[in-house]
């Protein structure tokens, strides 16, 4: 009898020390498979710019171009050979003669059209136009409003085409952007153009070394106005003629 008992002790033993086993094999397992979570901690590496604000004056901007002194409003040939003066003078130098101003819109019409089957139809707006010329006659052989002398002092808009002129000898064709960029906008832009038979720029570039002191609005006007610019006819100018205009622009 006791014999049998120790037998079945020594089973239960065997049975208890395999369930051990079998217990820490599967704790050590679990326990391993766990992830290891670790707090990482990030760096700050943002770095903050501080950008100071730049206010373009007269004492920070270099130009050879502009000596000081008033500006005025107006565009200025700078192949007119008139004399200068501050008091008599005039912006335009267009004398009003009908008859030139009427052969320059006929040889316009047939330049575009380059057919000459197509005079007939265009006969009746040529002629509208030549109607239109001859009741501002009067306005334009007035020689009293136009004076023989141009601006001397400095000036916003200057063009520089040779042998051409502003469309019908009229400055106002080369606008003036200089007051369309708000407070603090001083600065010179100089733009490259180049001009068809016709007149019209078909082409503009900013020149980035002559310009000073230009902002991006600047920039951006220029050109629009120098491609809104209209100069007179030549049939002795190439197909493509190159010339330059100086925008100057002025704080309000």
């Amino acid at each position: 009898m006791d014999l049998g008992k120790n037998k079945t002790e020594h089973v239960l033993l065997a049975l208890l020390a395999c369930l051990g086993v079998y217990l820490f094999v599967f704790m050590y397992l679990q326990i391993s498979s766990i992830p290891d979570y670790r707090e990482i901690k990030s760096s700050n590496t943002n770095s903050e710019l501080v950008q100071e604000q730049v206010v373009l004056t007269a004492d920070n901007i270099d130009s050879d171009a502009f000596v000081g002194g008033e500006v005025s409003a107006i565009s200025r040939d700078a192949n007119d050979s008139r004399e200068f003066s501050n008091e008599d003078w005039s912006e335009s130098t267009y004398k009003g003669d009908p008859e030139e101003n009427a052969k320059e819109i006929e040889r316009q019409l047939f330049e575009n059209t380059g057919e000459k089957a197509k005079r007939d139809a265009l006969q009746e707006s040529h002629n509208a136009r030549l109607e239109a010329i001859e009741k501002n006659k009067k306005d334009l052989n007035s020689e009293n409003e136009v004076s023989e002398n141009q601006f001397s002092g400095n000036v916003m808009v200057e063009f520089d085409l040779s042998g051409r002129h502003a469309y019908k000898k009229d400055n106002w064709y080369v606008r003036n952007p200089g007051y369309t960029c708000g407070t603090n906008s001083n600065g010179l832009v100089v733009v490259q153009i180049k001009v068809n038979r016709n007149g019209n720029v078909t082409s503009a570039q900013i020149d980035t070394r002559a310009s000073q002191g230009a902002s991006e609005c600047m920039f951006e006007k220029a050109m629009l106005y120098a491609k809104k610019s209209r100069f007179n006819y030549s049939s002795a100018s190439s197909q493509s003629q190159l010339g330059i205009i100086k925008y100057r622009f002025v704080s309000q």
